[in-house]
């Protein structure tokens, strides 16, 4: 999406919550707020990675904080994405 130098467009993004999402993809959200240890991130998801996650297929965080996980996706990122 546009306007992320940091991230690739497929990159997932996770909170703190165990929310995931997608750089640009929602407006409320900025570059600048992903920062450990609140954020972790995948960098190179599978293909099907986003469509999976949830409690029964978390994904693990492989930068930033790799101790988070994603089990639900956010709303608009979803709605702009599906």
């Amino acid at each position: 999406m546009e306007g992320w130098t940091r991230f690739d467009s497929d990159t997932i993004l996770i909170n703190d919550s165990g929310t995931a999402h997608i750089p640009g993809a929602c407006g409320h959200l900025s570059e600048s707020e992903i920062q450990p240890p609140v954020w972790g991130w995948i960098a190179e998801p599978g293909p099907d990675t986003w469509h999976q996650l949830g409690k029964a297929k978390p994904a693990r965080a492989t930068g930033g904080n790799t101790k988070l996980a994603a089990i639900r996706r956010c709303d608009a990122c979803s709605r702009r994405l599906d």
